[in-house]
């Protein structure tokens, strides 16, 4: 199914994915501009806010992100595995 809208983005990619009440969304990574005009990789769900995944900030944060899903991930083969 194509994606109902975009962002706008610089190389956007957007995937139907389902949230956790079980109903269809869309989630959409590419690259934008940040507030101080600097390119950065975002994701964002649905018409909700964006994330900057700025693996090169200060804190980390988008580095941390990624990290944690990554973790998540890992977190539910594991389980299914010990199932």
């Amino acid at each position: 199914m194509t994606p109902t809208k975009t962002r706008g983005w610089r190389r956007e990619r957007t995937v139907w994915a389902i949230d956790t009440v079980g109903t269809r969304i869309e989630v959409t990574t590419g690259l934008t501009t940040d507030a101080n005009d600097n390119t950065v990789v975002a994701l964002a769900i649905g018409d909700g806010p964006s994330a900057v995944l700025d693996i090169g900030a200060r804190d980390n944060t988008g580095g941390h992100l990624i990290a944690n899903l990554r973790a998540s991930l890992a977190d539910l083969v594991k389980r299914q595995h010990d199932a």
